[in-house]
């Protein structure tokens, strides 16, 4: 089965295919909200939550051995070991956001790929991207959202048919029907 030759996709369903794509799925801001889920306060308070510990925490310390230059110092190194364990949180769930980012665009290219056919249309910039998206590679998130904004607001559809007729003559229906030869006039 993977030694069979691949047709080429219609040029109509590889436009409706592009037009179709949600982009909201691959803004990172929106993915890490759904990762987050009930736990997006965390980024919210974490800077109020963190001042308070360290203005409670430098009084108290303060108070008990009567130095504020102490105190301080001890609720700084508290806050820093506080922050240390919740660094890993946040590498975790921007891991996270990553890897549901590449599921998406995994699930958009599909077995046969979509932004790979658009290569022509696509500035040199993208190279690299298009590379990876042939290799299956899908790491290049933020050139992938761009790629597919860019080709939904400025593809001329017309010239794109042209263009996929002329490279694959084989789907162009004016030349299949002009070309039978049992047809007569």
């Amino acid at each position: 089965m993977a030694n069979q030759p691949h047709t080429p996709p219609a040029a109509e369903s590889l436009i409706q295919r592009l037009k179709a794509v949600d982009i909201n799925l691959l803004n990172p801001q929106e993915v890490e909200k759904q990762v987050l889920g009930k736990r997006v306060w965390l980024h919210t308070f974490t800077f109020p939550v963190t001042v308070t510990i360290l203005g409670l925490v430098t009084l108290f310390t303060s108070w008990l051995l009567g130095n504020m230059l102490y105190g301080f110092i001890i609720a700084l190194i508290l806050i820093w070991f506080l922050g240390k364990s919740f660094e890993s949180y946040e590498n975790d769930t921007q891991r996270q956001v990553q890897l549901s980012l590449q599921q998406a665009i995994e699930d958009i290219e599909g077995e046969h790929g979509l932004l790979i056919h658009f290569s022509a249309f696509l500035p040199k910039r993208y190279g690299a991207l298009l590379i990876a998206l042939r290799k299956k590679q899908f790491h290049y998130i933020l050139q992938y959202y761009q790629a597919i904004v860019l080709l939904q607001r400025n593809l001329n559809e017309p010239y794109f048919i042209q263009y996929w007729h002329t490279k694959h003559p084989e789907l162009d229906p004016e030349l299949n029907d002009n070309s039978d030869p049992q047809k007569t006039v």
